[in-house]
C-alpha cells in the first residue's frame, strides 16, 4: 500500500510540474498584445458613431470595466479585458453622447 501512495504522489507532483512548465512556456502565446488582439473587436469599433447615447454604446459593446464621471457630467468609459493589458477609452459629453475615443491596437 505504501508503494501505491508513493507512486500516486510522484505522479501528481510530475503532473503539476509539467503543467507549470507548459504554462510558463506557452505564456507568450496567450499574451494578447503579442497577437494584437483588440480589447474591443474592430467590427464593433467601426460601428461606433459620434452622437450615440451611452445606452446605444452599452448595447453595442457591453458595460465598461471602469467608468468615471467628471463634475460637469461628462463620462469616460474604459474597456480593459482580462486577456490583455491594453485599454480602449470612450468619451461622452455632458449630454451622454459619444464624442470620441482611442483604441488599444493601431
Amino acid at each position: 500500500m505504501k508503494r501505491w501512495n508513493k507512486m500516486r504522489t510522484t505522479t501528481v507532483v510530475i503532473t503539476v510540474l509539467a503543467a507549470m512548465w507548459c504554462g510558463y512556456r506557452l505564456t507568450p502565446l496567450w499574451d494578447a498584445n503579442y497577437f494584437q488582439i483588440p480589447a474591443v473587436p474592430w467590427k464593433k469599433w467601426h460601428s461606433l458613431r459620434v452622437g450615440m447615447t451611452t445606452e446605444e454604446v452599452r448595447g453595442l459593446l457591453g458595460s465598461p470595466n471602469h467608468r468615471t464621471v467628471d463634475a460637469d457630467g461628462s463620462q469616460s468609459w474604459y474597456y480593459e479585458p482580462w486577456y490583455c493589458t491594453a485599454t480602449v477609452w470612450l468619451g461622452f459629453d455632458t449630454n451622454a453622447c459619444f464624442y470620441g475615443g482611442t483604441h488599444d491596437v493601431d
